[in-house]
């Protein structure tokens, strides 16, 4: 019995630890940045990579009706806080103070 109970309590913790990494896992975004206007924009949650992908293109094709410069994207799991920081407005503020 004690090799039933002493792998029964294993496999709880295994299965435990792969909860708890499932939980910390954070959701996928969209970041594109240009550089003018310097911005960074976040673009989600999506529940996986290949979600966001698909989606990128689009995202992407609507941003350049602004016509802005310096255009980058890439695929981030991430939580952010803002979804458009606008670089420009902060260094404004921060000149201001």
């Amino acid at each position: 019995m004690k090799i039933s109970n002493r792998l029964l309590k294993q496999r709880l913790v295994e299965e435990f630890e792969v909860f708890n990494d499932s939980l910390k896992k954070k959701p996928w975004w969209i970041e594109i940045q240009t550089q003018k206007p310097q911005c960074t924009y976040y673009f989600g949650p999506f529940n996986s990579a290949r979600e966001a992908q698909i989606h990128q293109p689009g995202y992407i094709k609507d941003l350049l009706e602004e016509k802005p410069l310096g255009v980058s994207a890439k695929l981030t799991q991430t939580q952010p806080t803002l979804l458009t920081i606008i670089e420009e407005e902060i260094n404004e503020d921060e000149f201001n103070l």
